[in-house]
Parts: C-alpha cells; structure tokens; sequence
C-alpha cells in the first residue's frame, strides 16, 4: 500500500512537472523551405477585397499609425502610438466612441504605450507601457488598476481564455538571469507559466521589425521566433507551447544584426529575413524579404505550401479576426496613390479624400 502511494505522488509530481515543460525552440516540427523561385504572384492569388469601411476623424482626431488592430462586441479598437498614443474605440459603422490611457504620470497614466489587448472574459482593455507595466481599463476607458510583470522585459502581448501570453522577444534580461521567451498569466495577471529560456539578448528591445509577432485566434497563441524561424504555438486546452513550423531561409539575417537596428537597417537589402505574419483561420500568411525582394508563402491547415512567390504590389498590415475575414489598415495616400487605381476591385461606397481619416479594407484569402 505505501509502494502505491509513493508510486501515486510521483506520478501526480511528474504530471505537474510537465505543465510548464520547458520546449526546445528547435524540436521536432513541420518545416517549410521559403523560396520563392521563379513565380510571381499577385494580388489576386492572395486577396479578395470584400468591403471598405471609413474610419472617421472625429473633432479632428487623425490617427497616425495602426500598431495593433483588434475587433470585440463589433467594435473597433486601434492602437494609434504615434498621434494619439492611446487605444481608440469605433462602432463598426466607423464613429468614435472613446479614447482609452493617455500620457502622464497620473493613475492610469504611462509615459509611452507599446502594446494592447483586449481580455475577452473580463470585457477589460490591457495596456502594455513602460518597464513592463501593464494599465488595465474598461471597454469605456474608465482605468480600474494597474499591474508591473516583474519577471523582466516584456515587448508584446496577446489575450486567449486562459489569460494573458507575453513576450520578451529575446530582447529582456531579468535581475536573476533567468530569461523566458514566453511568459502566461492568469486574468488576474499573475505569473502561472513561463516557456522557452535563453542566456543572452539576440534583439533590441522592443523590435521593431515585425508587426505581428504575437497573436491569438480560437484557442491556440502564436509567437513568431524570428531568430531561430520557428512559430511556437500555446494550446489553452493542453496547457503547453510547442514549436508548430519551422523555416528554412538561406542567407539568413545574422543573428547579432538583430540586436542593433540601425545595423539591420543598412543590412535589409543583404540578407533574407520574416518581415512579416498573419494566422487566418484557413491560411498562414508569411511574408519576408529574399534576394531584395518581397514575397510571400502561404501555408494551408496542414502545414503545406499552398503558394509561393515574389509578390508584386502593396501588400498592407493585416489583422486576422476570428472568422474568415482579414481586416488591413489602409492610410489614405495609400488608398489614392495604389488601391484606387485597381481597377478590379470594389471600391469603398463613400468619398475619399485627402481629409479621410483612416480606412478598413476587409478581405478573405482568395481561392484561385
């Protein structure tokens, strides 16, 4: 009876050991040669253009950039860290409805704005600033506390039914040393998992370079490592980060150049590199730079390459919402200079002009 029990504990010990395995960043997983060859691609391969949705300057609030996009109870909420350095919430028919932070060192308060997102179970609006420091707001932008993640730097963030996945994007050393790629909080953001450990920084804090590094759709988390190029997923129903896809890129951007980014910019044209992904529900989107040029690889729910190319034309930031559609930012010199002149897709049902705040073009991966 006591070799049972003794059996029993170890048993539940390992178990419990298990839930926060600590994964080798370079296990066992689909890999995907990225080459485009000699295809090219279009638009068309990739997009079918749906509808076009105004994002309207209220009392004259122009927005500058669109870090981060996301959609909840059909509304729109927009990171802006360059203008209006908040998040700003529209109705789906594109009126504002309400700012969210602001600058300052009062309560609910930061002194620079990186990242956000949106607690779905909480109906709360998380605030990634300075030093880690997380501010967190109803949907009406009423600040109901704040909380510092003392576990090092955190660059991003993404919410799923668990909690909360943060980043440090190799770019955090922590006090003792002891560094995580990937770090899960509960809803009431205390510390419950960490994957994934490194000994030394490989990029500058905050990167720059992707604008989608992490990102949640359904149940699963995905986390781009554009180091080592292998997405990590984290599965909220098992309860674990495992590698997903793994790349193979020739002529590689060296890692050290990562750490300097005025020494990636003058090295860009050089070397391949991932600029870029979007997690559809139906597709995996990767965009990246090789021999100079842009291309794109798309990769179906099987982890197999649907096409691949160099790809010709404005290709915008997009945003994967749950669903089928894909939502891209679209400035307005962009609209007028490029997507207007397209001569083979739906244009927006109101006027754009120089004066047009912001649009939406919402789109589905296309079937040709």
């Amino acid at each position: 009876m006591k070799t049972s029990l003794f059996l029993l504990i170890l048993m539940c010990l390992a178990i419990c050991g298990c839930k926060n395995q600590r994964h080798d960043q370079t296990a066992t997983c689909e890999k995907v040669v990225l080459n485009p060859g000699s295809n090219d691609l279009s638009r068309i391969d990739i997009m079918n253009i749906e509808e076009w949705i105004e994002i309207k300057a209220d009392s004259g609030t122009y927005i500058g950039n669109v870090k981060k996009f996301e959609v909840f109870n059909s509304d729109y909420y927009i990171l802006d860290n360059i203008n209006q350095k908040c998040v700003l919430r529209y109705s789906s028919s594109g009126e504002l409805i309400n700012k969210i932070g602001k600058l300052g060192d009062g309560p609910g308060e930061y002194a620079q704005i990186y990242d956000f997102t949106i607690d779905r179970k909480n109906n709360t609006v998380l605030i990634l600033a300075s030093q880690s420091k997380i501010l967190i707001y109803g949907a009406d932008g009423t600040f109901k506390f704040s909380a510092d993640l003392d576990n090092g730097l955190v660059c991003n963030i993404a919410a799923n039914k668990n909690g909360i996945m943060a980043t440090s994007s190799y770019a955090a050393f922590s006090p003792d040393n002891k560094n995580y790629l990937l770090y899960e909080y509960n809803h009431q953001l205390e510390l419950i998992g960490k994957w994934l450990p490194y000994t030394e920084p490989a990029q500058s804090p905050y990167p720059v370079i992707m604008s989608n590094q992490l990102v949640s759709l359904g149940t699963f988390t995905y986390y781009f490592d554009n180091i080592n190029l292998v997405i990590q997923e984290y599965d909220c129903d098992e309860n674990e980060v495992k590698p997903l896809i793994s790349f193979e890129l020739k002529n590689q951007m060296p890692k050290e150049i990562y750490k300097d980014e005025m020494a990636f910019m003058s090295k860009q044209l050089e070397h391949n590199w991932i600029k870029d992904f979007v997690v559809a529900p139906t597709a995996m989107i990767i965009s990246y730079i090789y021999g100079g040029e842009y291309c794109i690889t798309m990769i179906d729910q099987n982890n197999n390459v649907q096409i691949s190319g160099k790809y010709h034309g404005m290709f915008p930031t997009n945003y994967a919402i749950d669903g089928e559609y894909i939502v891209s930012p679209i400035f307005t010199d962009s609209y007028l200079n490029y997507w207007e002149k397209q001569d083979d897709i739906i244009k927006p049902n109101f006027e754009v002009s120089e004066d047009t705040n912001l649009l939406l073009m919402k789109w589905s991966i296309s079937n040709s």
